[in-house]
């Protein structure tokens, strides 16, 4: 009976005196350190992984003379003038322009998105070489693996930047 009432009491007062202590460092918390460290990470990693999956796609595409290196820099560059295009639109506060451009750039994106689908699908080695990535990915996301840890992606040792 002793314990139970000196259980009933000594967990209350315990919890009441250290109210204080976690109250001060509330106190000091300041808003503006507060991140999203989470959600950045976990874009990049994704950014990343999409990265090397189109790096080892083009490669495929190289190796087998389904593009040439011109036709892929050109696909490249055209990637590049698209992100100043938006950058210049969202700079100049042109939020109309903004939004149609990008409804455009989401069809361009899907009709090419559909066109890789159908090669990869007509390439079976291509296919098992992309979930061999993908299953890479998955046990890097499982691991906690941050952005650039292991793989040969931009900024890692390999591919083209794509």
């Amino acid at each position: 009976m002793k314990n139970i009432i000196g259980i009933l009491i000594g967990v209350p007062l315990v919890a009441l005196l250290s109210v204080p202590t976690f109250a001060q460092d509330l106190d000091n918390v300041d808003v503006g350190e507060i991140t999203m460290d989470v959600s950045d990470n976990a874009r990049t990693i994704r950014n990343e992984h999409r990265n090397r999956i189109r790096n080892v796609v083009y490669q495929y595409m190289l190796e087998n003379g389904d593009i040439t290196q011109a036709e892929l820099d050109a696909r490249l560059a055209l990637r590049e003038t698209h992100r100043e295009e938006l950058r210049a639109l969202r700079e100049a506060g042109d939020k109309e322009g903004l939004a149609a451009r990008i409804a455009e750039l989401k069809q361009e994106r899907a009709a090419h998105r559909e066109q890789m689908r159908e090669y990869i699908n007509a390439h079976e080695d291509l296919a098992t070489a992309l979930q061999e990535q993908r299953r890479e990915f998955q046990e890097r996301r499982r691991e906690g693996a941050g952005p650039g840890d292991g793989g040969q992606g931009p900024g890692n040792g390999g591919g083209n930047g794509a």
